[in-house]
């Protein structure tokens, strides 16, 4: 593994997951995005220098998954500790940025803590 100082623990266990599976990536790139009050720039966590197909996460992991189809490659991955607030709420911060990303073309697909766990035990990358 690189000398990557992490933000949160459970990005460096995903890029444990996807050092282990030879996936290249970089982490924490920076994105500008221009909207009517100016310009602002948001982060994704990890860019994937490869896109990946993504192995198909049960609902029983993840209610429901935040992102793009799991049916195409994925370039764009942001952590997240969980997708709900303690009120059963969407994480409303994440699916501002991951919209404001999307206007730009930047399709990200928000990991979960308990994603990370399925991937860590199942693999990251849909075999075929």
């Amino acid at each position: 593994m690189r000398d990557t100082l992490f933000a949160h623990p459970l990005e460096e266990r995903m890029a444990n997951i996807l050092d282990r599976e030879h996936i290249p990536w970089e982490y924490a790139v920076s994105f500008k995005i221009c909207s009517k009050g100016g310009s602002k720039s948001r982060e994704v966590d990890f860019v994937l220098l490869h896109p990946v197909y993504v192995q198909s996460v049960p609902e029983s992991v993840e209610a429901k998954i935040y992102g793009p189809s799991l049916d195409r490659p994925v370039k764009y991955l942001e952590v997240k500790a969980r997708m709900l607030d303690s009120d059963g709420r969407v994480n409303g911060d994440a699916l501002k940025q991951q919209k404001e990303l999307y206007k730009r073309g930047i399709r990200t697909l928000i990991i979960t803590g308990s994603m990370i766990e399925f991937f860590e035990k199942n693999g990251f990358e849909r075999k075929w």
